[in-house]
């Protein structure tokens, strides 16, 4: 899960980590980034989220590269 938190998240610490908790016992990872972020180091924030989901899916990712690589066989 990604989220994105602007100020009002400061006074919803406990209710987020309630949240968390919860999409963590469901199998979830939670990214969570400040809106400022998103706004302005929104390379940097999706630079983040690649890394992360090629990291939870490595099989995927390898199967996704090889698929691309142009066929050398005879």
């Amino acid at each position: 899960m990604i989220a994105i938190d602007g100020g009002q998240h400061v006074e919803q610490l406990a209710y987020d980590a309630r949240r968390e908790a919860a999409m963590k016992q469901a199998g979830f990872q939670t990214l969570r980034f400040w809106n400022h972020e998103v706004l302005n180091e929104t390379d940097a924030v999706m630079e983040k989220i690649r890394q992360v989901a090629e990291a939870l899916t490595p099989t995927l990712s390898r199967k996704r590269e090889r698929e691309e690589l142009p066929n050398t066989r005879s």
